[in-house]
């Protein structure tokens, strides 16, 4: 069962591999402009929703039929060539996003998370 993808990532769940997501997390902010007002309190100005930001982390490990050295390169292209891909979580797309930061940490040889840091990316 694929869960989502992100690029050349698929997250599934199957007989042959696990590969999923955890600890997601999505941020919406505005952005405002603040006028200072003489002998009053700033006033705020909306301007535009701000880009929106995910979080997560992929466990990663070769008992679970995920070959993980192929992962992190493929991560590690994302990064380096700042590509620009659709992220789907659940059936769900939330448009483009690059990869601003991935932190790798290895548990083993054969088991590895990397916490993955988005963000939107408006064609």
């Amino acid at each position: 069962m694929i869960v989502g993808t992100f690029g050349p990532l698929t997250f599934e769940v199957s007989k042959d591999q696990i590969l999923t997501l955890s600890d997601v997390q999505r941020e919406n902010k505005g952005t405002y402009e603040e006028h200072k007002v003489l002998g009053a309190r700033p006033r705020l100005e909306f301007l535009a929703p701000a880009l929106q930001t995910f979080g997560f982390t992929i466990q990663l490990s070769a008992f679970w039929g995920v070959d993980i050295k192929a992962q992190l390169e493929s991560i590690r292209t994302l990064v380096v060539e700042g590509t620009a891909e659709r992220l789907i979580i659940g059936g769900t797309n939330y448009g483009h996003h690059i990869i601003e930061s991935a932190s790798e940490s290895w548990h083993s040889l054969v088991s590895a998370s990397v916490t993955l840091a988005l963000k939107e990316y408006v064609k």
